[in-house]
């Protein structure tokens, strides 16, 4: 399957876009190998292309770029042999280290991309193993809520599916940052319902008689 059959059903639908996405990877590489070689925590805030080109498309290709980012990464999953080339596994990361990114600054975003978005990283894996919550889950809910502070119709839709989401997440291991993701998500939603000045009740996280009898008298 090639790069523009992957998005024919996807926001990212144009040949040359998709190019000049997939030449963004490319530089990155080539300039992040000359300098380092290293890339499993590679920045993208640092690279020179994320600077001077990068940050200066309009917020429509760069939400598409998201998306071609996420995507790409899931198709580098499904073939495990990939850890095995030393290029195509710097790529992956790159393009990981490119979604953190641009979830971390200000993109303008319709309540439609949002929806998009979530699916997405809902329906589309990081990583081989269990990584429900390894994309940049706390960057995209703070966009949301910069540019959503009071959420209602579709985005308060999201917000609320996407709190039911992490609450399926049945592991102990991501107890705790599932506690974390959701108590963002519902302050989001007792903001957008109650207003700014009204303060959010701090609730227990456990899972035991206590935590229940505790949070049912607050």
């Amino acid at each position: 399957m090639g790069l523009f059959d992957l998005f024919k059903k996807e926001k990212v639908s144009d040949k040359s876009t998709i190019s000049d996405f997939e030449n963004v990877i490319v530089k990155s590489y080539k300039e992040h190998d000359q300098k380092d070689g290293y890339f499993y925590d590679i920045k993208a805030n640092q690279l020179t292309v994320y600077k001077n080109e990068v940050l200066n498309w309009d917020d429509r290709k760069k939400i598409d770029f998201i998306f071609y980012l996420i995507k790409t990464v899931n198709e580098y999953t499904k073939n495990q042999n990939n850890t095995a080339n030393h290029q195509l596994s710097a790529y992956n990361s790159i393009r990981q280290a490119y979604v953190s990114q641009l979830f971390k600054i200000k993109i303008l975003m319709s309540p439609d991309d949002i929806n998009s978005l979530f699916k997405a990283l809902v329906t589309n894996k990081r990583h081989h193993w269990q990584s429900e919550l390894s994309w940049p889950w706390a960057h995209f809910i703070n966009q949301i809520g910069r540019q959503y502070p009071k959420a209602d119709g579709e985005v308060k839709t999201v917000l609320e599916d996407m709190m039911a989401y992490f609450k399926r997440i049945d592991t102990s291991y991501y107890e705790k940052e599932i506690a974390r993701l959701t108590a963002k998500v519902e302050e989001l939603l007792f903001k957008s319902a109650n207003g700014e000045l009204k303060v959010k009740p701090v609730l227990f996280t456990g899972k035991d008689a206590f935590t229940s009898y505790a949070n049912d008298m607050l």
